[in-house]
């Protein structure tokens, strides 16, 4: 599922995209979107977070259609301090 996200972005790789405009692309339910978007906008052990999203909120449950998700290409691992490639 979340590669399927990522897929989203491909023709359109500097856009950002609305909550709904990525329903609508991946044909995820809503829910389970809302929970595979979470795994990818809020993994507290990254430093970096693969998808920024706007505006600000604490659960997965409170995206709304109107969120804003955009991929942050400036994404690397960092362990032990060095950047993985």
């Amino acid at each position: 599922l979340q590669a399927s996200i990522l897929f989203a972005w491909n023709h359109r790789p500097n856009n950002k995209l609305t909550f709904s405009e990525l329903k609508l692309a991946t044909n995820i339910p809503e829910m389970e979107l809302k929970r595979t978007l979470w795994s990818l906008i809020a993994v507290a052990k990254l430093k970096q977070q693969l998808i920024f999203y706007e505006p600000h909120v604490e659960s997965h449950q409170n995206l709304s259609e109107s969120t804003l998700f955009w991929i942050n290409y400036d994404f690397s691992l960092v362990r032990g301090g060095k950047v993985q490639t």
